[in-house]
């Protein structure tokens, strides 16, 4: 029934098991350092989109609640206002109007205004930035 087994024959079963183990351990190890990887990358991917998602359903909040405000924005390239956009501690500011403190207003933080023409402006009336032709 059963066979008694060789010296040599059990040396070969276990050198054939301990091999299959080793194999299998870093097979295992390669697999969820490339599937590691793959989630990391995926992962930033992810986040850049979701920034740059964010950044654009900022700048469009800002120019609806221009637009309620009314300001004519017929004349306005808003693909390149939402690319021209910046955050500021938190906030996306799209036109000077977003800046929320007079000295970011003042010294136009984001560089919104790269024509010399154009600068922001704070009014101590209003206490809102406003968007003025330099003289």
């Amino acid at each position: 029934m059963f066979r008694k087994r060789s010296k040599k024959g059990m040396m070969d079963d276990l050198f054939d098991f301990l091999f299959t183990v080793f194999v299998a351990f870093f097979l295992l190890f390669f697999i969820s350092v490339a599937w590691q990887g793959a989630a990391q990358a995926s992962e930033q991917q992810s986040l850049e989109a979701l920034s740059k998602f964010r950044q654009r359903d900022a700048a469009i909040d800002n120019l609806r609640v221009a637009s309620a405000q009314g300001y004519n924005l017929e004349r306005v390239d808003i693909e390149q206002k939402i690319a021209h956009s910046k955050v500021l501690g938190g906030r996306t500011i799209t036109e000077c109007g977003d800046y929320a403190a007079a000295s970011d207003c003042q010294q136009d933080t984001v560089s919104l205004h790269a024509t010399p023409n154009l600068r922001c402006v704070w009014s101590d009336e209003t206490q809102q930035c406003l968007t003025r032709v330099r003289t």
